[in-house]
């Protein structure tokens, strides 16, 4: 079974004591819906084809898109999407830098750049938001093939019309790359204490 999610104070109260003890500009701290820590290291291929999304997807939607933004919730409990977006109406009147955003966005999007080692798989992170309510989830393959999921399904298009379309030379090179960097990422955490904590590069 499963085990229960605290509440949410307590979740976002945890989260935030393990990214002032643990987190940098280099590590993005999660903790699982099974209450899992998870510390993930993008690479700097990764950073730089999320950007490049970003500027795609602020360019069709506006200003109201933000990278790397934490999101709690008690069904998933909190993950950092590369990209998310919500209309103005839903976003808080205050965003604190230090807390994770409270309310579900509208579009996550999750660039896979090649260089991915989870062990959870996309289609189950893309179920994770479909649970907690997210209305779109975008899969950006590493060969630049683009997924559109939403809560009816996976589907051919996007609902809020996004067209994405980018250099894929960012995914072809941290594709050729794999292999250098798998070997050094089967090191665990140094902050884990049990067998649920463990460190993935994406």
């Amino acid at each position: 079974m499963q085990p229960e999610m605290p509440p949410l104070n307590a979740l976002v109260s945890r989260w935030k004591s393990l990214v002032a003890a643990h987190g940098s500009a280099e590590l993005t701290v999660e903790i699982s819906r099974c209450g899992e820590v998870v510390l993930r290291r993008p690479g700097p291929w990764h950073r730089i084809a999320a950007t490049d999304v970003f500027c795609e997807l602020a360019t069709q939607l506006g200003s109201r898109v933000a990278m790397s933004l934490p999101v709690a919730n008690p069904a998933f409990g909190v993950l950092v999407p590369d990209i998310v977006w919500m209309s103005d109406a839903r976003w808080p009147e205050d965003i604190d830098a230090v807390e994770p955003l409270t309310v579900v966005p509208d579009v996550c999007v999750e660039v896979l750049d090649g260089c991915e080692t989870d062990s959870v798989l996309p289609e189950d992170r893309v179920s994770d938001y479909l649970t907690g309510g997210v209305k779109e989830i975008i899969l950006v393959e590493p060969n630049g093939t683009v997924r559109f999921w939403g809560q009816g399904g996976e589907r051919t298009r996007s609902a809020f019309d996004i067209r994405l379309g980018f250099n894929s030379v960012f995914f072809r090179q941290c594709e050729t790359s794999t292999v250098k960097h798998a070997s050094s990422l089967s090191r665990r955490s140094p902050i884990a204490k049990d067998k649920s904590s463990l460190l993935r590069q994406s």
